[in-house]
């Protein structure tokens, strides 16, 4: 079968299962499947593909067809423009997360903060980007999953960054256990509402780990207890940075007001709030 056809016949199979972008799926499965970039199947429509890619191929559809995520049936996902491992123990890192990275690393270097922590790192894509781009920094990246932790220790092999590292931590009960206090602390924790799992969609649902994304009932556990132990982990001026889910901005805000101050809210290119920082005040 010649790559045109393959496409084609992943597209009725995608189609009828009700995968929402069925085109672009077809295609970076394929690319997947033969070991081939975009541009080439644009340019070598009539390719054969052999049979074992294509049977690799129609394996992999019939996955995504059962509404596993593209980056868990590749094993990759692109972050702040580089690759990162993902398997179905972490999330699948979001473009949205670039946008606390990107304050991160801008607040990095104006202030010159050195050590910096990252809070329910999962992936580490966040931990790992940070120490790539701020070099003389070092980040430490905690967990409550070991099996996250093998991920974002794979990612860090990956990237060659040494100033980088990973720990087990139960956020929610053990931030009193950290024996050093950092300059700034990044979090993309758990923030879905208990009304939301209930409709989550099914390519999350059932495919990415629970554990990363229910924030209790109103999605505010973590934001509560990370704001309210600051004085375990943060240094008086030290940064700390959330992403927030939807809606959630004003609220998170409200939650930092007793122990930081200078309190500010960036909005997405879409003008959703996204990400809530704030320095935290003196002791």
């Amino acid at each position: 079968m010649v790559i045109r056809d393959c496409i084609l016949k992943a597209l009725d199979i995608l189609r009828a299962s009700g995968v929402e972008n069925p085109t672009l799926d077809a295609r970076v499965l394929l690319c997947h499947a033969i070991g081939e970039d975009n541009v080439y199947l644009a340019l070598n429509p009539d390719a054969e593909v052999s049979k074992s890619d294509e049977e690799t191929f129609f394996k992999v559809v019939s996955r995504r067809a059962n509404h596993e995520p593209v980056a868990y049936i590749t094993g990759n996902k692109e972050f702040m423009s580089m690759d990162f491992y993902v398997d179905s123990n972490v999330l699948i890192p979001r473009p949205d997360t670039e946008h606390l990275a990107e304050l991160a690393i801008e607040l990095i270097k104006k202030y010159g903060f050195k050590d910096i922590a990252d809070f329910c790192t999962g992936s580490g894509a966040l931990a790992v980007s940070i120490g790539k781009f701020c070099p003389d920094t070092s980040v430490t990246g905690y967990d409550i999953s070991i099996p996250a932790l093998d991920v974002a220790n794979k990612n860090k092999d990956m990237h060659s960054v040494d100033n980088v590292s990973f720990a087990e931590l139960d956020v929610l009960n053990e931030l009193s256990h950290i024996n050093r206090k950092f300059d700034m602390v990044v979090s993309n924790p758990p923030y879905i509402t208990g009304d939301e799992m209930k409709t989550l969609d099914r390519t999350v649902d059932e495919y990415e780990p629970h554990l990363a994304l229910y924030g209790g009932e109103d999605g505010l556990d973590f934001y509560r207890v990370i704001t309210d132990n600051a004085h375990f982990y943060l240094k008086d001026g030290g940064v700390l940075a959330f992403e927030v889910g939807h809606k959630q901005a004003d609220d998170v805000a409200e939650l930092m007001k007793e122990h930081f101050t200078d309190i500010k809210i960036k909005t997405d290119y879409a003008g959703i709030k996204r990400v809530v920082y704030g320095k935290k005040a003196d002791s």
